[in-house]
């Protein structure tokens, strides 16, 4: 089985290749959330590693605990519900968002003096170089002057590697102004704090004058929502590289008393190239679902292609990623829950990593809906293996549940990373992953009616076929339970005609029709015979059978069909044993007649319908009652002289025909 997309982009793969595989989707993920994850880190859905750790220089420290550093919004500050500068292109979502809090003002202060030694802060760092879009911080205010002063500055700068990567700040300016502060002291404790977080190398690159944002003299308090305190921090292209980030804040003015200090930070943007999957999300497919994904690298595919994405595409077909062409033939299933021994499918592949290639592949063997590790398999290519392909193989599985489904799933993974068959979700950082559909065609049992020594006529065995996956008529044949004779097959080796002793002739059509040719009007209930097909895609469906019944026409045993009145006649009619005889007022359609029955003068003709189970004969027995009315005698009237030795008759007025009184009069004298 081949997606029908994929022979829409073989022809452009290469230019597509060129365009898209560095696609790049912008990312936002949230502090609090990575510092939740510590120690083993966040996988990005391009695999890399982030992780995240609270830092502080000078003697500063942060508040802690259940409202403290590194909690999340909206309470960042002052309550948050999404309000940002328009520059700001991360996610809004007031709980992603996350608190930074001094303990002390008083350990935290006098940035003008000792130029920002003393600050709170967090570390963001990857397993590799990323790009970076923009953050956001938020609520940086309060006042100059003693004793109260809590005036907030807030720095935010990256590297890649050893080497110092800046960011430009920006926002408004009424309540916030650029400063810059000198850094160049071999012992300032920002250099002190690289040296320990990244080594002496990048340390030595931080430039000895940097750029901090503070609030200015005649600002004041604000809040979350509040643009005039928020500050925009931008890295000098899209496409700029970096491994850490540091966000550094701390009080500007000096401070005579002990206070704490909160303020915001926004999810940090990234810009990733990932590839996720596109089966029903009930397979763990969105990102959101925890689906699987693969950071786009260039240099490992299944197939030919590897195109970046935004996230998963859940679809029923599974064919929305129009990248997936690494299983180019799925082979045929058959859909009958019997024990498969051995089932392969062969994935292309190419790997220029220099590493070993690990798969993993999933088929829905249950049909419930989820990528179990007992449904998986693993392979692996050696290193140096540049392309080709790999098989990965099924041991003793079976395909069950399948009823009302018309398709199941298959998924398939490689990275250069360890992966097994629990891990049909998650993020590695390079490879790809590829959904398909495997069709699920099933056939219903059929039930049917024939007149006894008559054929069947046509059955359309595939109408109720409905619950699964369509079967092309063409490819549906019959099945020979064993004692079958003068088979007849087509081109595809599928039975088309066949004879069953005893019984009669079966056969389909190229359409999908049943016919029966009985041998003899003694076949009432033949051997139910059964009947297969596959789909477009070659799948083959579970067997059902074709049971026909044949109902008998009443023959009429009616005794006595015409008398006359008074009398009843009945009218009657006999099927073979073990069917019945149900009576009608027309010889089709009408009205049961519960008792068949004359005692009226007049004509009523009966109809004898023969049942067999829910089979009835498709032609009814008339049966015609008739009686008639006895003859009108009439009465004599009138005188009449009559002579000696002569006679006379007298007739009544009795009905023409009849046998009315006649009186015949002799006088003897």
């Amino acid at each position: 089985m081949m997606k029908n997309k994929i022979t829409i982009i073989l022809v452009f793969v290469s230019s597509l290749l060129a365009a898209n595989l560095s696609a790049q989707t912008n990312y936002s993920f949230s502090i609090a959330d990575i510092l939740s994850s510590m120690p083993t880190g966040k996988r990005m859905p391009d695999g890399t590693i982030v992780k995240a750790e609270l830092i502080t220089t000078g003697g500063a420290t942060h508040s802690t605990g259940a409202a403290g550093s590194g909690t999340p919004g909206p309470d960042i500050g002052g309550l948050f519900t999404g309000v940002t500068l328009p520059a700001y292109v991360g996610d809004k979502t007031p709980t992603n968002f996350t608190k930074i809090q001094m303990a002390n003002t008083l350990n935290a202060d006098n940035g003008a003096g000792n130029n920002c030694s003393s600050s709170i802060g967090f570390r963001i760092y990857f397993s590799r170089p990323i790009s970076s879009i923009n953050f956001l911080a938020l609520d940086i205010d309060g006042v100059h002057g003693t004793p109260n002063g809590n005036a907030e500055w807030v720095a935010f700068f990256g590297y890649n590697g050893n080497t110092y990567v800046p960011y430009s700040i920006s926002g408004p300016t009424t309540q916030l102004t650029n400063q810059n502060i000198n850094t160049s002291a071999a012992g300032h404790s920002w250099r002190t704090l690289i040296t320990n977080s990244i080594g002496a190398t990048a340390s030595a690159a931080l430039p000895n004058a940097m750029t901090i944002r503070r609030q200015t003299t005649n600002g004041g308090s604000g809040t979350p929502d509040d643009l005039n305190h928020q500050v925009l921090f931008t890295p000098p292209s899209s496409t700029t590289k970096v491994t850490d980030f540091f966000l550094m804040t701390g009080i500007w003015s000096v401070t005579g008393q002990a206070n704490v200090q909160a303020s915001g930070l926004s999810p940090i943007v990234i810009t990733i190239s990932s590839d996720f999957g596109d089966a029903p999300d009930s397979y763990k497919t969105l990102l959101a679902s925890g689906g699987p994904s693969h950071g786009v690298v260039g240099t490992l595919s299944l197939g030919d292609s590897n195109l970046a994405e935004a996230d998963g595409q859940p679809s029923a077909l599974a064919n929305s990623s129009i990248d997936d062409d690494g299983v180019p033939t799925i082979p045929p299933l058959t859909n009958n829950g019997q024990l498969i021994n051995s089932y392969t499918v062969a994935a292309n592949f190419h790997n220029n990593t220099g590493l070993a290639a690990n798969y993993v592949a999933w088929i829905d063997w249950n049909n419930d809906g989820v990528f179990q590790p007992g449904e998986g398999t693993t392979a692996t290519t050696p290193a140096g293996t540049l392309s080709g392909s790999v098989n990965l193989t099924w041991n003793n599985v079976t395909l069950t549940n399948t009823s009302g489904h018309a398709k199941t799933y298959l998924r398939v993974r490689v990275t250069t990373e360890a992966i097994t068959t629990a891990d049909s979700g998650g993020a590695f950082m390079d490879g790809e992953v590829e959904d398909y559909a495997i069709g699920l065609p099933a056939a219903t049992p059929d039930f049917a009616c024939f007149n006894v020594g008559s054929p069947s006529g046509l059955i359309n065995v595939l109408s109720n076929d409905t619950t699964g996956e369509v079967i092309v008529p063409l490819t549906t044949g019959l099945v020979n339970p064993g004692t079958a004779t003068n088979i007849v097959v087509d081109g595809f080796g599928d039975i088309i005609q066949m004879t069953m002793p005893g019984d009669g002739i079966w056969k389909i059509n190229t359409s999908g029709q049943v016919t029966f040719e009985p041998e003899s009007s003694s076949v009432i209930s033949p051997t139910p015979i059964a009947y297969n097909g596959r789909d477009a895609d070659g799948n083959i469906s579970n067997n059902a059978l074709i049971t026909l019944t044949a109902a008998s026409v009443p023959v009429d045993t009616t005794v006595s069909s015409q008398g006359c009145f008074p009398t009843t006649l009945t009218a009657t009619a006999s099927v073979p044993a073990g069917q019945s005889v149900v009576w009608y007022d027309a010889a089709s359609g009408g009205n049961i007649v519960a008792s068949p029955t004359l005692s009226a003068v007049g004509t009523i003709t009966y109809y004898a319908q023969g049942n067999n189970g829910t089979c009835v004969t498709a032609v009814r027995t008339p049966v015609t009652l008739t009686i008639t009315a006895p003859p009108n005698a009439g009465n004599l009237s009138g005188t009449q002289n009559i002579c000696q030795g002569t006679t006379t008759t007298f007739s009544s007025d009795g009905d023409a025909g009849g046998h009315g009184p006649v009186l015949t009069l002799q006088l003897l004298l």
